[in-house]
């Protein structure tokens, strides 16, 4: 009788010690999911915060005549409808169609108390490709309107998008400034993409006419769709 007993007592001990070490291994994973999960959290906040930084500077090397300003224009003025503030002023070499120029952009959440030249932008876009080789740019993310893959050192990520080939398809005319404006909405978010149209419809329908308003938003579409 104390035999089995004792044999009962044990097999319930294995049992229950079993048992425990099965909740445990489950305890063990059921932290570490948690942990996967905070992580993942902490992942998607960052790149978050990183999309929506307080200050974001952009500079457009171009040539006049290709219409970087008016990229400046329509992104800061998108920027001030939603609420936010933003800068956009241009800097000129020599008076001379064709010259090289750049354009400065700034958007923030806060108002901007800063008035000098970007040095380093979060994205620099060149509307004509003959400037890559003309100067080094102190940024990791490209913009180029070109027809080719371009394969540069020391940037982060480099777009490409034939800029002037969708322009005169549909323009008649090399004007990249519309499919570029496209290219930077997409990549950066910088403003929503609803009211940036409204804005340009906007903005050829006061300078030109509703035709060429028409006409800039399709370009826009299409460029953006690529």
């Amino acid at each position: 009788m104390f035999l089995v007993i004792a044999y009962l007592y044990l097999k319930i001990y294995f049992l229950l010690d079993i048992y425990k070490s099965k909740q445990h291994k489950l305890y063990k994973l059921n932290c570490s999911f948690i942990n996967i999960q905070a992580y993942l959290k902490l992942f998607i906040n960052k790149k978050r915060v990183d999309k929506m930084k307080e200050l974001f500077e952009i500079c457009l090397y171009s040539r006049a005549s290709q219409g970087a300003k008016t990229i400046a224009e329509l992104l800061a003025r998108t920027a001030i409808l939603e609420g936010k503030y933003a800068q956009a002023f241009s800097e000129y070499g020599s008076e001379r169609y064709g010259a090289p120029m750049e354009v400065f952009l700034r958007v923030s959440n806060k108002p901007i108390k800063i008035h000098t030249p970007i040095i380093k932008p979060d994205l620099a876009v060149i509307l004509d490709p003959s400037l890559i080789y003309n100067k080094t740019f102190d940024t990791k993310i490209l913009v180029i309107n070109s027809s080719k893959e371009l394969k540069l050192k020391n940037y982060k990520r480099i777009y490409t998008i034939d800029a002037s080939k969708i322009s005169i398809q549909n323009l008649g005319k090399d004007l990249p400034n519309i499919p570029i404006l496209a290219l930077i909405e997409k990549i950066s978010d910088i403003v929503s993409l609803n009211d940036l149209k409204k804005i340009i419809y906007e903005h050829f329908k006061d300078k030109y006419n509703q035709e060429i308003a028409e006409k800039n938003l399709k370009v826009f579409e299409i460029a953006y769709q690529k």
